[in-house]
């Protein structure tokens, strides 16, 4: 990972903060990594939409993808609409499991085991409702079970659930 790139905790609590505060959508720099656990996340229906474009000034700014190739890296974006039903959203938890510290490389079995609830690695297990993205060894992003069914392992970026 480059000096100063967003690490995956930062996505996380930006993420956990947005529900919390009720926020429809909101907007998050444009990485792999950024992009490839949003990828898991409106593949497994956790948020509606996924856009790039410019950085947003208020929420209710108009999204506008046009120019985004010209855009400096720095100014890139992600804009993320949340879903939410019956007034509560529907991602609702965003937890990381690999972190700078302490990474958690698993592999297949591991895996199995992990997303069926047990412990590895002195690590809870997925509980009800959650998903695990993981981070394969060519750098493909995907939920756990889509991992585990292609066979592969890696490591295990963060769990996010809903209530």
């Amino acid at each position: 990972m480059l000096p100063g790139a967003p690490l995956p905790h930062m996505l996380c609590s930006h993420l956990q903060n947005v529900t919390r505060k009720r926020i429809q959508l909101t907007s998050i720099p444009y990485t792999a990594m950024n992009l490839g656990i949003c990828g898991v996340m409106l593949r497994q229906g956790l948020i509606s939409n996924l856009t790039r474009g410019h950085p947003l000034k208020k929420s209710t700014d108009p999204l506008n993808p046009l120019g985004f190739d010209n855009t400096p890296k720095t100014h890139q974006a992600l804009h993320i609409t949340l879903k939410y039903r019956n007034g509560l959203p529907v991602l609702a938890r965003a937890h990381i499991v690999s972190r700078p510290s302490v990474h958690l490389y698993v592999d297949s079995s591991e895996l199995k085991a992990m997303l069926t609830g047990g412990r590895i690695k002195h690590r809870q297990g997925m509980g009800m409702g959650e998903i695990a993205v993981v981070r394969t060894k060519d750098g493909r992003y995907l939920e756990g079970w889509e991992a585990y069914a292609e066979g592969v392992g890696g490591e295990v970026i963060c769990k996010l659930g809903g209530y």
